[in-house]
């Protein structure tokens, strides 16, 4: 099997373990701007499924179109819960009707939802962990996924020129990575403490398979990382051999310039994991 199709079939089973913690979950939402985050979290696990299946069929263009639209989901997700406003939560949360969709229809983009979650985070630092990658993805790859949404130059070249196999696996990893944390939300929605521990960290230590960017050259273990997700340690196999092709090597964070290296990374457990 091929290493992309290798992978596809070890994100489809993190994917499956994701929704089996989040089924242990007593009940969710309630509210109105819970039943909106809630929402947005679950078309993160439908985008999700998209862009692994766009990859399985070799439209591997419109899958970095599904990954814009999956982190842009995260990103309202996480806005709608810690920094929308309650007329704006009532906007998103409204039946659709013509009525509803024109009056929504100038609700925060991205560059307002992210500046709001900063402003949350000063008053609430436990956000740091969910904000910081949903900002550095924002900063460095959201123009490369625009072009690819609009079929732009990166969409034109790699039509003309192939899609590398090295960037359609740092791809589904990413979506992996944005899923993980769509599931820590929701595990936090569902009330759900045990659920959110066995989930792990919005991102997850992964010794074997880490790739750092020049900006981080500090170890993982020099920081007192621990495996949250059955992540592979460094010189063994998975701990629970059960869950080996779920391990924390199918997710990683990004870093660096999405637009022309895109060079992804894992991340440590570290001060900044979310613990909202």
């Amino acid at each position: 099997m091929a290493p992309l199709e290798q992978l596809l079939s070890r994100s489809h089973d993190f994917s499956e373990m994701l929704l089996a913690e989040l089924q242990q979950c007593s009940e969710f939402a309630g509210s109105d701007r819970e039943d909106a985050a809630f929402a947005a979290a679950e078309l993160v696990f439908e985008h999700a499924v998209a862009v692994r299946v766009l990859f399985e069929v070799g439209t591997a263009s419109s899958a970095v179109v599904l990954l814009r639209a999956q982190f842009e989901a995260m990103l309202r997700a996480a806005w709608l819960l810690y920094a929308a406003n309650d007329a704006q939560v009532a906007k998103m949360a409204a039946p659709l009707t013509l009525e509803a969709a024109a009056d929504a229809k100038n609700i925060h983009g991205a560059d307002e939802m992210l500046k709001a979650l900063e402003r949350a985070t000063a008053l609430n630092p436990g956000l740091r962990g969910l904000v910081l990658p949903l900002k550095e993805l924002k900063d460095s790859g959201w123009a490369a996924m625009n072009a690819f949404a609009h079929s732009g130059l990166h969409a034109l070249a790699r039509t003309r020129e192939g899609f590398p196999d090295k960037l359609a696996t740092d791809v589904v990893k990413l979506s992996n990575g944005v899923l993980q944390m769509a599931a820590r939300l929701l595990a936090h929605l569902g009330n759900s403490p045990g659920a959110l521990q066995r989930i792990g960290p919005a991102t997850s230590p992964t010794p074997t398979c880490c790739r750092r960017s020049s900006r981080q050259q500090t170890r993982p273990e020099a920081l007192g990382c621990r495996c949250r997700i059955r992540a592979c340690p460094p010189t063994s196999e998975c701990r629970s051999p059960s869950l080996a092709r779920t391990c924390g090597c199918i997710s990683t964070r990004w870093s660096r310039t999405m637009a022309s290296t895109w060079c992804w990374t894992t991340t440590c457990r570290s001060s900044t994991s979310w613990r909202a």
